[in-house]
């Protein structure tokens, strides 16, 4: 009998993981991480200020908020649906030594107040980045920054396109400032 209550313990266990996955996949994005190299780079063409507040929405296995507060200090919020990039990221941040700058939550990045926002990190379908675009108009703080990795928010001029390295995927940099003067 213990036998088979640990088999459907380790059965559910993988189908919590494999489902939220294709959850997170269906709603936002699948995890891809994003080289280290190009990380690096892309910061350095788009400097934050020490101590400003970077959310980054799906933040798998949370490089990219660790990458912010490393070079910059900042206070990193990251927001993660599936169970195994949660899982990594919450694992990496156990061995990093600046994680009193960084928050973890295990929740739907679509629900997610961003009022205390200065700059949103997105790597997300543009399917994802459409339906964030009201979110961001309406919530987000005058002088925040949307920098969006790989896909545009459909429908906005972008303040800054940036490739970290000439054969690099492109990034997209928003004012939100400059959007919502458009909108008006």
């Amino acid at each position: 009998m213990n036998d088979i209550l640990w088999f459907f313990v380790l059965v559910a266990g993988i189908l919590a993981f494999v489902g939220t996955a294709a959850l997170a996949g269906f709603l936002a994005a699948p995890w891809l991480p994003v080289r280290q190299k190009e990380l690096t780079r892309l910061f350095e063409l788009l400097p934050l200020k020490p101590g400003s507040v970077f959310y980054d929405l799906g933040c798998g296995d949370g490089r990219i908020m660790i990458e912010a507060v490393r070079q910059y200090s900042v206070h990193a919020k990251g927001f993660e649906i599936s169970m195994l990039p949660f899982a990594a990221c919450w694992l990496r941040l156990r061995f990093f030594s600046k994680r009193n700058l960084v928050q973890l939550r295990y929740t739907n990045l679509f629900t997610v107040p961003l009022y205390e926002a200065e700059t949103v990190f997105c790597f997300l379908t543009p399917a994802a980045m459409q339906k964030l675009g009201a979110k961001f108009v309406r919530e987000l703080r005058p002088g925040a920054r949307i920098v969006s990795y790989a896909f545009p928010v459909p429908g906005w001029e972008p303040a800054q396109e940036i490739r970290p390295f000439p054969k690099s995927i492109r990034a997209f940099v928003y004012d939100i400032d400059a959007v919502r003067s458009r909108m008006v």
